[in-house]
C-alpha cells in the first residue's frame, strides 16, 4: 500500500519596516524626510546624522560593505550586514526613540530619560530635529488643532477617532452636598416639568469666583490648592485639563499608530483576495502588531515569501506616496535566527565548563523541552 507523504509546511512572514515613519513624511509631506525615503536612505540613520553633525553612513547599524575597519588588532573589510557598527546603532537608536517619542506626545523630560540625557539637552535634540523637519512640527500642531476644534482626527484611510473632551471646559464646578455612606453628591437643579437638568438657572456667583481662580493658576499644584480651597467651601470644582492633555498626545498618535494600523489591515484584505498567494497554499495564521504571519508549503516558500512583501508594499500604494518596505521570512520555527543563536551560545557555554559536544547537546536536550531532539538539531543544523 502506498501512503502519501504529508506535505511540511514553513512560516511565512512579512514585517512592515518603519510603517509610523514612512506614514509620518506622507501626512507632513516634509520634503527632507520624503527624500530619505525616496533615495533609499534609513530614516533613523539619516535623523542621527543631523542630530549628531556627522555623515550618514556613520550612524548605519551595520558598517556599509566595503568599509574597512580594525577589528582585533587587524584590517578587516565589511560585507553586506556582516559588521555592526556600535556606535552607529546606538546613534541611531537614540533618533528613533526621538521621533518615536515625538509622535507618542512625549516631552523633553521623557525623551531624555530614555535616552541618557538631560531635559535641556533632550530639548536641545528636539530642536534640532524640528529645524531638519519643519513640516513634521506643522502637521503635529495642526493636527492638535484640528483635533481641539473638531473634536475628532483621521487617518489616511478615514478611519476617525473621536475626542469629544475637547467639547468639555477646562474645569466645571458644581456646589454639593454629602449623603450619608459620605459621597460628594453634585448639587444640579432639575426642572420636573422636563424631567431633565435645568440648564436655563442663574449663574452661582460662588461657582464663578472659583472657576476664575482656578482658570488663573499656573501649574498643577496651584489648581490643587483653589480645588481643596473651593470644596471646603461646598464647592466641586471637576478638571478635564489632563484629559485634554492627553486627548493631544492621542490625535497626533491615532493619525499614526492608528493609521499603521489601517495599513496592516488593508494588507491583511490584499493577501486574502490574492490569487498566487492562494493557488500556493498560503494561509494567514496570525498578526502581530505591524507582522503577518502565515504558512505555506515548504515547496513554495521562496516564491511566497516574495509575492507576500510585494503585495504588503502595494497594499496601499494607491494612498500613500511614501514607498513601503517589508522584510519577509521563511523558516520552520518563528523568530529561528535568535532561537538557534540562543541555542548555540548555550552549547558553547558548556562546553568552556568541560562538556564534550554531545554532553551539552543533552543539556541542551534536557532544558528545552520546547522541542524535541530532532527538532533542536534540525534548527541548528539550518542556521
Amino acid at each position: 500500500m502506498k501512503i502519501k507523504s504529508r506535505i511540511r509546511y514553513n512560516i511565512i512572514g512579512g514585517d512592515f519596516s518603519a510603517q509610523e515613519p514612512r506614514l509620518t513624511a506622507f501626512y507632513s509631506k516634509d520634503e527632507n524626510m520624503r527624500n530619505a525615503y525616496l533615495e533609499g536612505k534609513d530614516l533613523y540613520s539619516f535623523i542621527a546624522s543631523l542630530m549628531f553633525d556627522n555623515a550618514y553612513e556613520d550612524n548605519l547599524e551595520f558598517y556599509p560593505e566595503g568599509t574597512k575597519i580594525m577589528s582585533d588588532g587587524k584590517e578587516i573589510t565589511c560585507g553586506y550586514k556582516d559588521t555592526i557598527n556600535v556606535e552607529g546603532k546606538e546613534r541611531r537608536t537614540q533618533a528613533k526613540r526621538v521621533l518615536l517619542g515625538l509622535l507618542y506626545g512625549r516631552g523633553p523630560a521623557s525623551i531624555g530619560a530614555q535616552i541618557n540625557k538631560s531635559k535641556q539637552e533632550a530639548q536641545e535634540i528636539i530642536d534640532k530635529f524640528f529645524n531638519a523637519f519643519p513640516s513634521v512640527y506643522q502637521w503635529i500642531e495642526d493636527t492638535k488643532k484640528q483635533a481641539q476644534t473638531t473634536y475628532m482626527v483621521e487617518d489616511w484611510c478615514g478611519r476617525i477617532r473621536h475626542l469629544p473632551v475637547f467639547a468639555l471646559p477646562d474645569f466645571e464646578a458644581y456646589s454639593y452636598h454629602t449623603d450619608s455612606k459620605g459621597n460628594k453628591i453634585k448639587d444640579i437643579p432639575f426642572n420636573p416639568l422636563l424631567d431633565c437638568e435645568d440648564t436655563d438657572v442663574s449663574p452661582n456667583p460662588k461657582l464663578q469666583k472659583y472657576l476664575t481662580m482656578v482658570g488663573k493658576c499656573k501649574g498643577r499644584q496651584a489648581q490643587e490648592r483653589v480645588i481643596s480651597e473651593a470644596e471646603k467651601d461646598g464647592v466641586l470644582i471637576i478638571p478635564h485639563t489632563s484629559q485634554k492633555s492627553k486627548a493631544l498626545r492621542q490625535s497626533v498618535n491615532s493619525r499614526v499608530q492608528g493609521g499603521a494600523a489601517s495599513l496592516t489591515k488593508k494588507a491583511m484584505i490584499s493577501i486574502a483576495n490574492d490569487e498566487f498567494l492562494k493557488t500556493h497554499d498560503f494561509h494567514m495564521e496570525i498578526l502581530v502588531h505591524d507582522e503577518i504571519i502565515g504558512e505555506a508549503p515548504v515547496l513554495y516558500g521562496e516564491e511566497v515569501a516574495k509575492r507576500l512583501a510585494r503585495v504588503m508594499i502595494d497594499s496601499a500604494a494607491e494612498y500613500i506616496d511614501i514607498p513601503m518596505s517589508v522584510d519577509t521570512y521563511n523558516v520552520s520555527n518563528w523568530y529561528l535566527d535568535e532561537y538557534a543563536s540562543v541555542l548555540k551560545k548555550e552549547i558553547t557555554k558548556y562546553q568552556k565548563s568541560g562538556m564534550s559536544y554531545e554532553e551539552a547537546f543533552d543539556k541542551l536536550v534536557s532544558l528545552h523541552t520546547e522541542n524535541t531532539r530532532e527538532m533542536l538539531e534540525q534548527i541548528i543544523a539550518e542556521q
